[in-house]
């Protein structure tokens, strides 16, 4: 079994973010057919108004990529826009770019839940159709996070309109997910159990995906 500190996956975003400060995103090469997005890891601007980063959602997916060698791209840089919300964005142009070249089947895209939200995970599939590639898939992993954790389904988001799994299921005809997880359980260190209980589950659903 998987098993990290807190302290260790808060020096794991640390790291990230100092190497990568200067540039809007990275991309880290995984060996399968499954992309992870990081949109909202740093601080970003929506219609004019901040929003305040989604810390746990970095150490998360670095270390989901890590464990099942899948391609990661993670926004590193404020760059005074939103890449879930708008369309014309760098993070989205490199996205895009990447998809086509690694030939991507699976997009999972991860968020952080506030953590007065009554649900640990969220499931944003867009009434089912971000999932309708692969409908099984997206079952095994309801049902095994479901064994540990309170989810609801597209409540509160539903990941649809212009969000980055919405478009990209869209425009590329693959399976994608919105998946945000419960602030509570990745930025507090009295929940940390939690967290690898979580990191487990989706380390294995996503090794049978490939």
């Amino acid at each position: 079994m998987i098993n990290f500190s807190f302290n260790s996956t808060k020096i794991l975003r640390k790291n990230i973010l100092e190497r990568n400060s200067d540039i809007d995103s990275v991309f880290i090469e995984g060996n399968n057919y499954v992309l992870i997005s990081i949109p909202h890891g740093v601080d970003q601007i929506r219609l004019g108004k901040y929003k305040v980063a989604e810390i746990g959602t970095i150490p998360l997916g670095v270390l989901l990529a890590k464990y099942t060698q899948s391609h990661i791209l993670i926004k590193t840089k404020n760059s005074y826009d939103d890449a879930n919300f708008d369309l014309d964005c760098d993070y989205r142009k490199k996205l895009k770019k990447l998809i086509k070249q690694y030939n991507i089947k699976y997009l999972i895209d991860i968020h952080g839940l506030a953590k007065w939200r009554d649900c640990d995970v969220n499931l944003g599939i867009n009434i089912g159709q971000n999932i309708k590639q692969n409908e099984e898939q997206f079952n095994k992993l309801n049902t095994m996070l479901n064994s540990v954790f309170h989810v609801e389904i597209d409540n509160p988001f539903m990941g649809s309109g212009n969000t980055i799994s919405c478009r990209i299921n869209k425009e590329f005809d693959i399976w994608t997910i919105q998946i945000e997880i419960n602030c509570g359980i990745t930025n507090y260190s009295k929940n940390i159990e939690k967290f690898n209980k979580l990191l487990n589950i989706l380390v294995q659903w996503i090794k049978n995906l490939t």
